[in-house]
């Protein structure tokens, strides 16, 4: 189980809490998902300052009404609160979910922002030859690979398809997906024979 402070939690929202997390972690949840959930729950709880089954859709229309997050937080936020009040629903604490009267939030949709190719080009240049920070710096430009997943690269992750090599990639959620990688980078990360960059997060 998750070890979360309990200090952030007001008392009447603890016991609901503790058994919801339990209750996402059964089902398959990441530690950091779980975690991330709790910190949410846990402002939202001392915000609203009142025991969760006495909230009204209202009171949560509201709350978000005068927060000002940014459209990603809004949504995490929703979500969170969502999983909660379902969670409470089936388990017959409370008969009305408060949260349908939530609106939906919108997705919002990131511009990219590449990294420009000369930059990469001098990075390589300044790694002198070290072959696990060009594999670091690769595996971002070439597989775009985000940083937590770069962290967890692994030879065993190596694999051949019709003669080509592909990199399994773990990404957030425990989901995972297979991308090109090029014959000369598989073999710096098969090299290894374990963790491409251990200890290091």
């Amino acid at each position: 189980m998750l070890k979360i402070k309990r200090k952030l939690l007001p008392n009447s929202w603890e016991t609901y809490v503790t058994h919801w997390l339990e209750y996402l972690e059964a089902s398959g949840y990441t530690e950091d998902t779980i975690r991330c959930r709790y910190y949410k729950i846990s402002r939202l709880a001392r915000l609203l300052n009142q025991p969760p089954e006495d909230i009204t859709g209202q009171q949560l229309v509201e709350l978000f009404a005068h927060q000002d997050w940014k459209r990603e937080t809004r949504k995490g936020y929703s979500s969170t609160i969502r999983s909660f009040y379902s969670y409470m629903i089936e388990e017959e604490i409370i008969d009305v979910n408060p949260t349908v009267k939530l609106p939906k939030i919108r997705k919002e949709y990131a511009i990219p922002h590449p990294c420009p190719d000369y930059i990469i080009r001098g990075a390589l240049a300044r790694v002198g030859g070290n072959k696990e920070y060009e594999a670091m710096l690769r595996l971002g430009a070439e597989c775009g690979l985000r940083r937590s997943e770069i962290a967890q690269v692994s030879s065993s992750d190596i694999m051949m398809l019709n003669t080509h090599p592909q990199l399994l990639v773990h990404g957030k959620g425990r989901k995972e997906r297979t991308v090109p990688i090029a014959p000369d980078l598989a073999q710096i990360i098969a090299n290894k024979h374990g963790y491409m960059f251990p200890g290091r997060w």
